[in-house]
C-alpha cells in the first residue's frame, strides 16, 4: 500500500524510521540464517532461508518462501508505478512533458499517465520475451544500476541545493562512496559489466536530453 503523508514536513523522519526498520530486518534475518547453518551452505541457486530451514523438514517451506518473494515483488511493483506516475503528472505540470499525462478522471485518476506506463512496461515483457538472453541480462543489469544512480544524484542535489552542516557532508560522501563501491561491484563479472556501460549509454541519452531540453527552454524564454 502507498500512502501520502499528510504533512510533508514528516518525510524526512518516515524515511528514517523506514531504513531503521527495514536494516533491523534484514539484519535480523542473517544473522538467524547464519545461526542455523553455515555460510559455507549457502548458495545463489537457492534462497538462503530455504537453506537454513531445509533440515528442519518444515512443509511447504519453498512455497511459503516463494509465495512471499511475489507478494514482495507486486508491493514493489506497485510503489514504483506509483511513484513513476506521479513523476510523469509532475513533469506534464511544469510543461516538461506532454500535458495530456497530466490529465485525470472524473475519479482523479491519471488515466494517460497509466496507460503510457503500462504500454512501456508491457514492451519491455515483449522484448524480455524476443531479445536474446544475453542481451535482456545486460538492460536489466543497466536498469537496477540506473536506479542506484538515481539515488547518487539526489544525493548531489541535495548538496547543492540544502545549506548543509560538515557533519551533513561527511554523510553525503559517505553514502556517495558506498554507491561508488556498490557499483563498482558490477565490473567483476562479464554480464554485470557489459551492463554497466549500457548503463553509462543511458546516462549519455539522458544527459543530452536534458541538455536539448533546458536549451529549448532558455530560447523560450528569450522569444
Amino acid at each position: 500500500m502507498v500512502i501520502d503523508l499528510k504533512n510533508p514536513q514528516e518525510a524526512p523522519k518516515a524515511g528514517k524510521v523506514m531504513l531503521i526498520v527495514i536494516t533491523i530486518i534484514f539484519l535480523m534475518a542473517i544473522m538467524l540464517a547464519l545461526m542455523l547453518v553455515s555460510w559455507k551452505d549457502f548458495n545463489i541457486e537457492e534462497s538462503p532461508f530455504i537453506t537454513a530451514l531445509r533440515d528442519y523438514h518444515i512443509p511447504f517451506v519453498a512455497d511459503i518462501f516463494n509465495g512471499i518473494l511475489i507478494i514482495a515483488g507486486f508491493s514493489t511493483m506497485v510503489a514504483s508505478l506509483y511513484a513513476v506516475v506521479t513523476i510523469l503528472i509532475t513533469l506534464a505540470e511544469d510543461h516538461d512533458a506532454p500535458d495530456s499525462l497530466a490529465k485525470k478522471g472524473k475519479m482523479k485518476v491519471p488515466f494517460p499517465a497509466f496507460l503510457f506506463l503500462a504500454s512501456g512496461l508491457i514492451i519491455t515483457i515483449v522484448i524480455g520475451f524476443l531479445m536474446p538472453e544475453k542481451i535482456f541480462e545486460y538492460l536489466m543489469t543497466a536498469a537496477g544500476l540506473m536506479l542506484i544512480y538515481n539515488w547518487f544524484f539526489i544525493l548531489v542535489t541535495y548538496a547543492k541545493l540544502m545549506e548543509l552542516s560538515k557533519w551533513d557532508h561527511v554523510k553525503n560522501g559517505i553514502g556517495m562512496l558506498l554507491i561508488g563501491v556498490t557499483v563498482s561491484g558490477t565490473l567483476g563479472e562479464k554480464t554485470s559489466r557489459l551492463g554497466f556501460f549500457v548503463s553509462l549509454l543511458f546516462i549519455v541519452i539522458i544527459g543530452m536530453a536534458t541538455w536539448f531540453v533546458m536549451k529549448r527552454q532558455k530560447h523560450d524564454k528569450h522569444v
